[in-house]
Order: structure tokens, then sequence, then C-alpha cells
């Protein structure tokens, strides 16, 4: 999964978690900041198929997304 984040001040790398419906987090991880942006790539092969949350901790806030996988 190709994750994408724009609009970023200069920081340090920025915290990933994908958490599963029962609230508990199954991957971590640091994506760094270049020009304002976050362009990383998760590897999700492990997890099985569900739906899944991803939250980014930035200094501007937490950003939370829902992700499917299939």
């Amino acid at each position: 999964m190709q994750l994408e984040l724009t609009g970023l001040k200069a920081q340090g790398p920025v915290k990933v978690d994908v958490v599963n419906t029962l609230g508990q987090v199954v991957l971590q991880a640091k994506a760094p900041v270049r020009q304002g942006a976050v362009a990383e790539t998760l590897d999700l092969s492990s997890l099985p198929t569900g739906i899944y949350s991803v939250r980014v901790h930035a200094q501007e806030g937490t950003v939370v997304k829902r992700l499917v996988k299939e």
C-alpha cells in the first residue's frame, strides 16, 4: 500500500500505525517527511483481509483513514 500525505511542516519522521477493527495495532512504521510530504510504501502482505485504520501522527495532528484489504 502506498501512503501519501502532503501539507506537513518540516519535522522528523512521522509515526504510522495500522489498527484492526478490535483496536489492536498490527503494524507500526516511521515515515520520513521530505519537502512537506510523506510518501511511504507499507507492506501489508502479512495481514489478513479485512478493514483497518491507518493513523499518521504528525506535529499538525493525527490523520486517520479507513483501509480495506482484499
